[in-house]
């Protein structure tokens, strides 16, 4: 098994910047960037051999990960050039289950289970909140998770065998984005520029693949129970 979780955080509480708005600071950029990664494989070489009994392979990978990145003006007055608040980040979980690796050929083979779970589950947030006072130019949040994937694969090789019985195959894959850009709170927010709020969750994937044990055998007598696939 594979397991991450992960925190992390960027975050400016109750500081004052400048004096007036005609003494400002400079610009205040906030950035948290961060990547949960957890991988599980097992990928098992050729055999060979008159009698086998494949037992049970069972991969696990979760990535867990919570993300942020904020301005808190509680207590705080701010005079800032410009504001710019990144939470940008990746969640990934990966689990493949090949046995065996390049294919194997027996007189009598019983596999029982093969099974592949990936899951990313993460929690992303960016903005201004608290009961102060800004004044600034512009105003820049983006929370971006784009690119994060759950991939559960259970693949199938050659198998050449007399006898053949292929027990379950299960993949499963879940996905799980919670994200959000804001500005909220009590406080006073003035500003002379623009002001962008963007929340993206592009190219977003959940796979679950199964192959097949028989794909390309040469068996006499097979008989297979159960297989089972599904992406959330």
């Amino acid at each position: 098994d594979a397991a991450v979780t992960a925190v992390n955080k960027a975050h400016v509480t109750g500081a004052s910047f400048g004096e007036s708005e005609n003494n400002q600071s400079g610009a205040i950029r906030i950035l948290s960037d961060a990547v949960s990664f957890a991988k599980a494989h097992y990928n098992d070489s050729v055999a060979s051999f008159n009698g086998a009994n494949l037992g049970v392979m069972i991969m696990n990978a979760t990535a867990q990960g919570t993300f942020e990145s904020y301005l808190d003006s509680t207590g705080a007055h701010i005079y800032a050039a410009d504001i710019d608040i990144d939470n940008e980040y990746q969640s990934l979980a990966e689990a493949k289950s090949t046995q065996p690796g390049g294919g194997f050929s027996a007189d009598a083979v019983s596999g029982k289970r093969n099974e592949a779970n990936a899951s990313a589950d993460t929690t992303a947030n960016g903005g201004i909140t608290g009961s102060g006072k800004i004044h600034t130019g512009s105003i820049d949040i983006l929370v971006d998770g784009s690119g994060s994937k759950a991939i559960a694969d259970v693949d199938g090789k050659k198998v050449e065998a007399s006898v053949l019985t292929i027990g379950t195959n299960h993949a499963a894959a879940d996905l799980s984005m919670n994200q959000s850009a804001y500005i909220q709170g009590s406080g006073i927010v003035n500003a002379n520029g623009n002001v962008k709020v963007e929340s993206r969750m592009n190219d977003g994937e959940a796979t679950s693949e199964l192959g097949s044990n028989g794909g390309g055998a040469n068996v006499s007598l097979a008989t297979a129970n159960a297989q089972e696939a599904h992406a959330d």
